[in-house]
């Protein structure tokens, strides 16, 4: 359930975790229903499925999912800190150790890289090569994590190994990629 959490707005939640003094609720950026979802299930004690849809949820093109800016990138990467925070304040690594850096290393790091070097924002190394540090730095052992291998494909794996091995090496290959598929076949 916590590698697979979805939004916020997929669930039903008794009142008095939403209520709860300890909860926060991280403002003023994006991607905070997926830290508040993650933060909640390591927290309670049960939950229920119910197989019927109750909520309709609407994407719009503007929507965060779709839009990729620097700001949008910074929230990604700060929701995940909080998320991590929230983890370890409710000593969540105990239990959740491999899901919790998993979902870290996938949503801060893989989604982050990838989004990033697929938008038009300016690319710069240092900033492939920061985010890789502080993966590296929060998990050092999160390419064998087994969760996270297995959520990214072959290609993507290949992708984020390099960058750890290189910064640069990544910098100049993927792009170099980038540019031969969309001469070849029109698209990345």
């Amino acid at each position: 359930l916590l590698l697979n959490s979805g939004s916020f707005s997929t669930k039903i939640y008794k009142r008095e975790i939403l209520l709860d003094p300890l909860f926060q609720f991280p403002e003023k950026i994006a991607y905070e229903d997926n830290v508040i979802t993650v933060d909640i299930i390591m927290r309670i004690k049960h939950f229920e499925y119910i197989p019927e849809a109750k909520y309709f949820y609407y994407q719009h093109g503007q929507s965060t999912t779709h839009s990729i800016s620097q700001k949008n990138i910074e929230d990604r990467m700060t929701s995940m800190r909080f998320l991590l925070n929230t983890a370890k304040k409710w000593d969540a690594l105990s239990d959740y150790y491999n899901e919790v850096e998993c979902i870290f290393a996938r949503c801060f790091y893989a989604t982050t890289l990838f989004s990033y070097m697929q938008s038009k924002i300016k690319h710069e190394v240092r900033f492939i090569k920061k985010l890789g540090r502080e993966v590296k730095a929060e998990f050092p052992g999160f390419l064998n994590n087994p969760f996270f291998v297995e959520a990214l494909d072959k290609e993507e794996l290949m992708w984020v190994k390099l960058q750890q091995k290189s910064s640069l090496l990544f910098y100049l290959y993927y792009n170099l990629k980038k540019f031969y598929r969309m001469k070849r076949y029109g698209k990345w």
